[in-house]
C-alpha cells in the first residue's frame, strides 16, 4: 500500500444547516492531522431560491425579513456564511492553511468542480430518522453516486454508543481493486487519527471455500500493519447481508469505509448512506491505488465463501 501524496487540500461544502458545522469541525481536524489545506466551499443559486422564497421555502433570508430578494443579497449571506465558517475553524485550529471559495451554480456542480484534485471532500448530512431511515440531502445523494474523489458524510448526531469513546473505523473489502482503494483510504484515516482499523468482508451464505477467503483479508491485514507499523489492525469475515452487517457495526464506530462502486457495490454505499449510525466515506478506486489491489482482485475467489472470523468477533 502507499499512502495518499500530502498537501493536496480538503475541500468542504457548506451551507446554513447545522449538519455543515459538523462537516466543517471534521474535515479541519481531518486536515490538520494530515497536513492539508482546507478549503471551505460554499454555493449558491440565487434565482432558484427567489422562486423558493416566493412558495414559502427558503428558510435563511425569509426568516431575516428579507421580502424582495436580490442578487446582492445571497451574495452577502454567502460571504457572511462562509466567514463564520472560517471563524469555526481558526478558534480550534489557529495553524491550519484556510481558502474559502463562493461560488454562484448548482451545488453538486460547484463541488464537483472544487474536489476534482482533492484529496477528499466532506458534506454534511440531515441526521438520522426515528424510523432508522436517514434523509440523505439531495447534494449528497448525488455526489455519492459519482464521487470525484473520497466523499465522507458526516453523521451530526452520534448514537449513543459513540459517546466520549475512541472507536475504531471500519472498512467493508470484498477483494476487488475498489475495495483495497477504500482499505487504504480507511487506514491512513485511521492511522492519523490513532483509531483501530476493523477490515471486514461480509458475505451472505456460508459454504466452502472459506481458506482463500481468510487467505486474502489476512494478507490485505499484513499489508496494512506493513504500511502503518503502529496501526492496531484486525480482519473479520462476517455471514450476513453487507448492507444489514455494515450498518450494524456503524453503531461501534467511527467511521465506516466502502469503495464506491457501481451495481452491488452501489447499492452497499447507498444503503450506509441512508441508515448507518457513523459517518461514511464513499472511496472511488482512482483516488487511492495500492500495490494489493492487483493480487487480491486476481485471487481466485469462491462464490459461496464459508464463515470464518479472524479476530472471532463474526456473526454466529
Amino acid at each position: 500500500m502507499r499512502t495518499q501524496s500530502m498537501g493536496r487540500a480538503v475541500v468542504v461544502g457548506i451551507d446554513e444547516s447545522a449538519h455543515s458545522v459538523a462537516a466543517l469541525r471534521w474535515a479541519a481536524r481531518e486536515a490538520e492531522t494530515s497536513g492539508s489545506p482546507l478549503v471551505i466551499v460554499h454555493a449558491y443559486e440565487w434565482e432558484l431560491p427567489t422562486r423558493m422564497l416566493e412558495g414559502g421555502y427558503y428558510f435563511p433570508l425569509r426568516d431575516a425579513g428579507v421580502e424582495e430578494v436580490s442578487q446582492s443579497d445571497f451574495e452577502r449571506f454567502a460571504r457572511e456564511l462562509v466567514a463564520n465558517a472560517n471563524d469555526v475553524v481558526t478558534e480550534t485550529s489557529a495553524h491550519l492553511s484556510v481558502m474559502t471559495r463562493i461560488v454562484e451554480g448548482p451545488a453538486v456542480d460547484v463541488l464537483n468542480a472544487e474536489a476534482k484534485d482533492a484529496s477528499m471532500l466532506v458534506l454534511g448530512s440531515h441526521g438520522r430518522g426515528l424510523l432508522g431511515r436517514m434523509l440523505l440531502g439531495s447534494v449528497s445523494s448525488a455526489i455519492a453516486a459519482e464521487p470525484p474523489c473520497p466523499i465522507v458524510v458526516v453523521r451530526s448526531e452520534a448514537a449513543p454508543a459513540h459517546v466520549g469513546r475512541h472507536l475504531p473505523v471500519v472498512v467493508g473489502v470484498d477483494g476487488t481493486p475498489v475495495s483495497s482503494a477504500a482499505a487504504a483510504y480507511a487506514a491512513a484515516h485511521a492511522a492519523r487519527q490513532g483509531s483501530p482499523l476493523r477490515i471486514v468482508h461480509v458475505h451472505r451464505e456460508a459454504a466452502n471455500g472459506g481458506n482463500v477467503e481468510s487467505e486474502w483479508l489476512r494478507e490485505l491485514v499484513l499489508s496494512v500493519e506493513k504500511q502503518y507499523p503502529g496501526l492496531e489492525a484486525a480482519g473479520s469475515l462476517i455471514s450476513g447481508r453487507p448492507v444489514q452487517a455494515l450498518v450494524e457495526l456503524s453503531s461501534e464506530s467511527e467511521l465506516v469505509v466502502v469503495g464506491a462502486q457501481r451495481g452491488r457495490g452501489g447499492s452497499v454505499a447507498r444503503g450506509l448512506l441512508h441508515h448507518a449510525w457513523s459517518s461514511v466515506a464513499v472511496v472511488p478506486q482512482h483516488s487511492w491505488s495500492t500495490p494489493a489491489a492487483k493480487s487480491n482482485s486476481e485471487r481466485k475467489r469462491p462464490s459461496r465463501p464459508v464463515r470464518a472470523r479472524l479476530d472471532g468477533t463474526g456473526n454466529d
